[in-house]
């Protein structure tokens, strides 16, 4: 037997602690996140017979002009109990109606449809979910791709850190990923985390890329709500370089590929008819001249932006069940340096270190034809691409929402007509 209810904030954050499912969107932290940000919460729950929290979620009230919406963000379905999901559906809808609601939103924490680096898909595809919602009386919004605008993405990567020591990550990676890191090392670029009075030089480099990219960037306040509400499970990491140190390496490696140049030269001129010889100087003398471009350009920006520089960063939240990369940016003057890829090593191995066993790169386009450099990005660290079930909705109050809608849509004429003048 059943039993409905609102948890308190602790109670809920123990559960979802603890619970063998869970999300970065469903945990006391987002809830803290949400309320610094004016948003008003709640926490629906259902208790078994024995008087134990077996489901839960953060839920959102925004006030409409006419009532209100109330929203589910990232819903652990209970595993193999389609009865608890019914109850907790069917006793949502009787709780927010009272509540003065219009609609509610649900989006579950589930996949539709898993997809290989090729886009090819793993399994077949899961609609037991859409079935049981539609039951309940809930209208699925449909599929999309493309980048979310309203940061809930319908596609995303992740990669699965289960079993992994920090050895056997590191040897996951693919070629790319691999050859990226070993350049980022050999320059010298570093990571550390940020403290909080240290925020506005994360927003600097957002910034800076969201109007070169053309998407809006968070405000200064949103990064430090997350950083307060958050606390340790959210990392804003840089990448830095010592532009003197970078060039004392570039310097030394390529006196080394000097000698392996005159060592080549010295077998050519007994053996000059030597094919892999030949072969080897060519590649060596373009490695050579690459080097030799590279310190020129090191000289150049350490005259310009002396010795330290921060090249590129990210947020990263974290809770039991996943390590979530959230925002970032890059100082596109020094995207040859790899730095990125030094960050997600760090919070991967970081997952490891911590037994986190999922790594969720976040959202991606959904098109595999080559045209997403993010997921090429992301996909060089192997993991996996899903499709998420998408969105529900259910309508409470169908007056007041037509009454809502009509408002709506008045609106965004009269909107549209002031563009125009």
């Amino acid at each position: 037997m059943y039993k409905f209810y609102l948890l308190e904030e602790h109670e809920f954050g123990k559960f979802t602690d603890e619970a063998e499912n869970g999300n970065y969107l469903q945990t006391k932290e987002m809830a803290s996140l949400k309320k610094s940000r004016g948003a008003e919460v709640f926490f629906p729950g259902v208790k078994d017979e024995s008087d134990n929290t077996v489901m839960s979620a953060l839920m959102t009230k925004t006030k409409l002009g006419v009532g209100f919406v109330f929203d589910i963000d990232g819903l652990e379905i209970p595993k193999n109990n389609t009865a608890l999901l019914s109850y907790f559906l069917e006793n949502l809808k009787e709780y927010v109606k009272k509540e003065g609601c219009l609609y509610l939103t649900i989006s579950p924490n589930c996949a539709y449809g898993m997809y290989d680096y090729y886009g090819k898909l793993l399994n077949d595809k899961d609609k037991s979910v859409i079935q049981q919602f539609s039951k309940e009386g809930y209208i699925h919004e449909g599929f999309t791709s493309g980048y979310a605008t309203d940061g809930n993405p319908q596609w995303i990567y992740k990669k699965s850190l289960e079993g992994f020591t920090e050895p056997e990550l590191l040897k996951s990676y693919g070629k790319d990923a691999k050859y990226s890191l070993n350049k980022a090392k050999n320059f010298g670029i570093t990571t550390k985390e940020l403290r909080y009075e240290e925020l506005p030089q994360f927003k600097e480099i957002t910034e800076r890329t969201s109007i070169r990219r053309n998407f809006k960037d968070k405000s200064l306040d949103y990064y430090q709500a997350v950083y307060k509400a958050y606390g340790d499970r959210a990392k804003f990491v840089v990448a830095e370089i010592n532009f003197r140190t970078y060039l004392e390496s570039l310097v030394q490696q390529k006196e080394q590929l000097q000698k392996k140049l005159d060592e080549v030269a010295a077998f050519l001129a007994i053996n000059p008819n030597s094919r892999k010889k030949n072969n080897q100087k060519r590649e060596f003398s373009d490695e050579f001249s690459t080097y030799e471009k590279r310190i020129e350009e090191g000289k150049k920006m350490l005259e310009t932006h002396g010795d330290e520089v921060a090249l590129a960063c990210a947020l990263f939240l974290s809770c039991p069940h996943e390590t979530v990369y959230l925002f970032s940016g890059t100082e596109e003057e020094f995207k040859k340096l790899y730095a990125p890829f030094l960050i997600q090593d760090k919070m991967l191995r970081y997952s490891v270190e911590k037994n986190i066993p999922l790594y969720n790169f976040y959202g991606i386009e959904g098109i595999f034809d080559g045209s997403d450099g993010i997921l090429k990005f992301k996909q060089s660290f192997n993991g996996y691409a899903e499709e998420k079930i998408g969105t529900f909705k259910t309508i409470i109050n169908p007056g007041k929402y037509k009454a809502y809608m009509i408002l709506k849509h008045v609106r965004e004429f009269v909107n549209k007509l002031r563009g125009r003048g």
